[in-house]
This record gives C-alpha cells, sequence and structure tokens, in this order.
C-alpha cells in the first residue's frame, strides 16, 4: 500500500492533525518508512460472540489447524504447506491443515501456490483446501479447530486472530504480524520467524505434542482479546479521545 499511495503522503503533519494506527505494527511501519505522525495506537474492538464457540468433541483426536484469508504470497499459505510436508507419516496422522481462500483474479502466483495446495492436498488426506466462505460458515470452522495459524510476510491486524482468541483457540504467527506484539511465546500463544517453514515446523510438532497441555495458553491467549480488543475498550478508548478534544 505504501508503494500506491507514498506519493500523495507527506513526511510531516501539522499539529492540528492526528494519526491513529490500528496496531503498534502499523505505527512502527510508519515510523520505518520516515513518516514524523507519532501515531497514537487505536485498536478496532470486535464483538464478544464466544457463545458461538460451542467446540465440538467429534475430532479424531487429530489437531486442526486453519489459515485463512486470500491466497498469495503474503498470507503465507506456501510457508505453511512447507511446513506441513516436512512432517513424517507419525504426526500426519495426529493432524488436519484446512486452507480457506481464493487468490485474487489476476495474480499468478497466488493461483500457482493455490495449485500447489490442490495437488498436494490430492496425495494428504490431513490437507483441505475450501473456496472463501461466509462468515456464518467461518464461525463454524472455527468451532471445529484447535489452532489458527497467520503465516503472513506482512499483516498489519488480522481479525481473524482476535476473533479466534475471543473464541478460546490457539494462534500460532509470525512475527511480521501486529498479533505478534501481544503474544508470549508457549504463554499465550506461538510465534515464529516470518518467511521460515522449517521454524513453523518445529512449533506444529511442539503443539501435536502437547496438544493435553494447551488449555492454559488457551484461556490467556482469551485474555488478549478481553485486554486489549474486547468492544467495549474500543468504545471507551473513542470517548476518551473525544473528551480530551472537548477540553
Amino acid at each position: 500500500s505504501y508503494n500506491i499511495l507514498d506519493s500523495g503522503m507527506p513526511k510531516n503533519i501539522t499539529p492540528n492533525i492526528k494519526v491513529f494506527c490500528g496496531g503498534q505494527y502499523a505505527a512502527d511501519q510508519l515510523a520505518i518508512r520516515g513518516y514524523h505522525y507519532y501515531p497514537n495506537v487505536l485498536n478496532y474492538g470486535v464483538f464478544d460472540e464466544a457463545e458461538l464457540g460451542k467446540k465440538s468433541s467429534e475430532n479424531n483426536n487429530k489437531v486442526r489447524f486453519l489459515l485463512a484469508g486470500t491466497i498469495g504470497k503474503r498470507k503465507g499459505q506456501l510457508v505453511l504447506l512447507k511446513a506441513i510436508q516436512k512432517l513424517t507419516k507419525k504426526y500426519q496422522n495426529k493432524s488436519e491443515f484446512i486452507f480457506i481462500g481464493d487468490p485474487y483474479e489476476n495474480d499468478l502466483e497466488g493461483m500457482n501456490i493455490k495449485q500447489e495446495i490442490q495437488e498436494y492436498a490430492k496425495e494428504h488426506a490431513n490437507v483441505k483446501l475450501y473456496k472463501s466462505v461466509s462468515r456464518t460458515e467461518l464461525y463454524k470452522i472455527y468451532d471445529a479447530i484447535d489452532v489458527l495459524v497467520l503465516a503472513s510476510i506482512d499483516d498489519p491486524m488480522p481479525v481473524v486472530a482476535t476473533e479466534n482468541f475471543m473464541l478460546g483457540n490457539i494462534c500460532l504467527c509470525s512475527n511480521r504480524t501486529g498479533t505478534s506484539y501481544y503474544i508470549e511465546d508457549k504463554e499465550n500463544g506461538f510465534v515464529f520467524q516470518s518467511d521460515n517453514s522449517d521454524e513453523l515446523y518445529k512449533k506444529i510438532i511442539y503443539i501435536i505434542d502437547h496438544k493435553t497441555d494447551l488449555e492454559e495458553i488457551k484461556k490467556k491467549g482469551r485474555q488478549i482479546y478481553e485486554n486489549y480488543f474486547e468492544i467495549g475498550i474500543f468504545e471507551r478508548k473513542i470517548m476518551q479521545l473525544i473528551q480530551e478534544e472537548l477540553k
């Protein structure tokens, strides 16, 4: 986006203009690119719909992983696929990986990545690829998984992560996502180096091996939602900002 917008964005702004970023990651990117905006962080809010997450007990004792998003280099589907390909038969039998999404119409690279996933899924029953789904259908899938994977090369603050924290799922994300700023590895989620399929593979193995020990991590992940993204926090922050300006 910066490549597109840079020519229209001044490096400095006047004091009567205030800038808010949807997460520290976005604020850091402004600074890295030389924009002297001195922004405040204003996270979005998500309504608490935890009651929708009635976990199914029929998961065949497998750990289910989900990567949902537009298929392409930025979202990291190929990074996850390369990690999956490293799994031995033992771990293939203990896991299931669900990809959801489609490439942009003219994104040849994304189309090639989709084809790679399709070809691998034909030969491996633990990998499934589905087209983009409605929000209602996505929540049903959230209910059936254990781990959301954010393998993005670059992703400011994906809503799917916040929704999964809210529902009590584990987030496994790259350090090039805004979500990673709120995660302490193996405490309230998992973080790996962006574009590093070897490290992602090791995290997947760890999660599968410690499946029965993950409940506390899930609870602490839920606290990330409650402390930073619950809709009431967002509303109070907005009101605080307005009141400050009215003084």
